[in-house]
């Protein structure tokens, strides 16, 4: 619940007005929506109801839905990034693949992206260690597995007996 007033704050800054009344609601509401998924406390994922209560037009359902994504570490946060990861895992898959078939291997390159992927795999655990989701948790292992494929790969082109 500490982050419900800045997250007004925001609101408010793009242009959408809430009368005080609205938001003496919005807390029952809030409320009413972790009774709902059996917790009497409120965590993150109940303020997502927030596009839906405070949203008057299509648009501001968008600027709201994009306000609470950045600010909110949700399960739809986590999986979007996990996608993003995975894009750029298979961009790098394909740009290894041409170096191996022009046999044109770059040590200074692949070094590089042997220590971007070993960071970027610290980074999916803990995303995974952050979160109790199945789905993203399914999803990290899925990345993880990517990268430990890409790391294997890369360490073999180097020479590097792992």
């Amino acid at each position: 619940m500490q982050k419900l007033p800045k997250l007004l704050v925001m609101v408010h800054e793009k242009g959408i007005n809430i009368s005080d009344r609205r938001k003496g609601k919005i807390l029952k509401i809030i409320a009413a929506n972790a009774l709902v998924s059996g917790r009497t406390y409120v965590t993150e994922e109940d303020l997502l109801i927030l596009k839906n209560i405070l949203a008057g037009t299509p648009d501001e359902y968008n600027t709201i839905s994009t306000i609470l994504t950045e600010t909110l570490q949700t399960p739809e946060k986590y999986l979007h990034e996990l996608i993003e990861i995975d894009n750029n895992l298979m961009e790098i898959q394909k740009r290894l693949n041409e170096l191996n078939t022009n046999s044109m291997s770059s040590t200074p390159i692949l070094t590089d992206l042997l220590r971007s992927l070993r960071a970027t795999h610290e980074r999916v655990q803990k995303m995974a260690q952050d979160i109790s989701n199945e789905a993203v948790n399914k999803k990290a292992n899925e990345t993880l597995q990517l990268i430990n494929s890409l790391l294997e790969q890369i360490a073999k082109m180097l020479g590097i007996i792992t």
